[in-house]
């Protein structure tokens, strides 16, 4: 049988990390968090004194850099460069060091590469933005499901359309992003 690998993408705050957890937990799949390839290489590149202003400076360190996962089950760790980088990463300084460094194409390229390369002949859980729709868009939870936008709703949609059509649902509804994220996994993980 071929390894699972399910995608959760979604708004911020919607409780992704939960249900994934939950759901690797559950599935006895590894979890990992995709944010955290990007705060890796935010604080790479903040620990080498390289300016966030210069652009290519950022690239090549980035490119330079060797981040990995060590997880198991839910427990993840991340590691740059042979060191384990767990608790440093979640730092405000790199939280906004991440945000811009994420908006460079070179950089997204080689951390798109290392994200899928995780999967690799194993099943996982993947958590986080453009996961189901970039990342993994065959993922049996992903693409098709986020770009649906909500049940029963077959087109495809664009980024920008999913958020302003799902938006106006949920509005229309009175429903939070939390809501609609938590109501359609949990079929996937009954209560205990």
């Amino acid at each position: 049988m071929k390894p699972v690998v399910i995608a959760i993408d979604g708004p911020a705050g919607a409780g992704k990390s939960t249900v994934a957890r939950r759901l690797a937990e559950r599935l006895g799949l590894d979890y990992v968090d995709s944010g955290a390839t990007y705060r890796a290489a935010a604080l790479g590149v903040l620990e080498r004194g390289i300016s966030l202003d210069d652009e290519r400076a950022v690239v090549e360190a980035v490119v330079r850099l060797e981040i990995r996962f060590a997880t198991d089950g839910t427990d993840s760790r991340v590691v740059l460069n042979g060191r384990d980088v767990t608790a440093q990463i979640r730092t405000p300084e790199v939280t906004l060091a991440a945000a811009r460094v994420s908006r460079l194409p070179a950089v997204r390229q080689k951390l798109i590469a290392l994200q899928r390369a995780l999967a690799r002949g194993r099943g996982l859980v993947m958590e986080g933005r453009d996961i189901g729709t970039v990342v993994f868009p065959d993922a049996p939870l992903g693409g098709d499901w986020l770009r649906r936008g909500r049940k029963g709703e077959a087109q495809p949609y664009s980024r920008p359309q999913l958020r302003s059509t799902v938006a106006t649902s949920w509005t229309r509804r009175g429903r939070s992003p939390r809501w609609w994220l938590r109501r359609t996994l949990m079929t996937l993980i009954p209560p205990t």
